[in-house]
């Protein structure tokens, strides 16, 4: 009996006219990031698990903030899977339908933001803090988040819309302090933000430690923070949407 991995392979070698291409997927075929299924990127099911609309989670069961906070799925199973995938970098083919999802999940955003914007200030669009070695690996999942909510924002909104990445995390010991904590002494911006509104961007949210210190640096700095938005959410027995 064949294999499915070498059935897989052999198929590559049949269909492609590329010969590098087909090498490299001799070695590596391709599977589904969510679920496994040969022979494919994103199978049209996981891919629908990124366009779910965001809904606005309950604020009393995220511990370390009251932040509004905006999630477009559960951190758990397939979407758990291509999240991780997104973030390692390890499947760069499915940036597109990533970012494709914000535009049918963020929809459900727009009203609310519309009604919480002031109509005279402008509206950044900030990415969570990202580590040093993502950085220097240009692997900035928040980043691209962040610019793709903001591209999607930009023409439904009547305010000007732009992404930006001003914050930073700060380096020391944080030994005997509380994760909240240190978050909260971790985080620094490094721009004026003074009459800007703010929404902040991450890909997962657990207990909302990250965001809360990234909402203070930049009220800090003279923004003011309306919610924030996050690709999926750390499952809770607890935790629900808010009605």
């Amino acid at each position: 009996m064949t294999s499915p991995l070498r059935a897989a392979a052999l198929r590559v070698v049949a269909t492609t006219t590329n010969p590098l291409r087909a090498a490299g997927q001799l070695v590596l075929p391709r599977q589904c990031a969510g679920c496994g299924l040969w022979d494919t990127d994103l199978c049209p099911q996981c891919r629908q698990l990124l366009s779910h609309s965001a809904t606005l989670l309950n604020s009393d069961l995220l511990p370390a903030t009251d932040l509004a906070i905006w999630s477009q799925g559960t951190y758990a199973g397939a979407l758990r899977q291509i999240v991780l995938s997104f973030k390692s970098g390890r499947h760069r083919a499915i940036t597109g339908a990533v970012l494709a999802g914000i535009n049918d999940g963020a929809t459900a955003m727009v009203p609310w933001l519309t009604y919480q914007l002031a109509s005279d200030k402008p509206l950044a669009i900030i990415n969570a803090p990202s580590k040093l070695s993502r950085r220097w690996h240009a692997n900035l999942v928040a980043r691209q988040l962040a610019q793709g909510l903001a591209d999607f924002l930009a023409p439904q909104l009547d305010i000007a819309v732009v992404s930006a990445d001003p914050l930073r995390l700060r380096s020391g010991k944080q030994l005997g302090k509380s994760s909240r904590q240190r978050a909260q002494r971790q985080v620094q911006c490094l721009a004026d933000a003074t009459g800007w509104q703010v929404v902040l961007v991450d890909d997962v949210v657990t207990t909302g430690s990250t965001l809360e210190a990234s909402a203070k640096a930049l009220e800090a700095a003279g923004g003011v923070v309306v919610c924030a938005w996050t690709l999926a959410t750390a499952p809770s027995k607890k935790r629900t949407a808010r009605p």
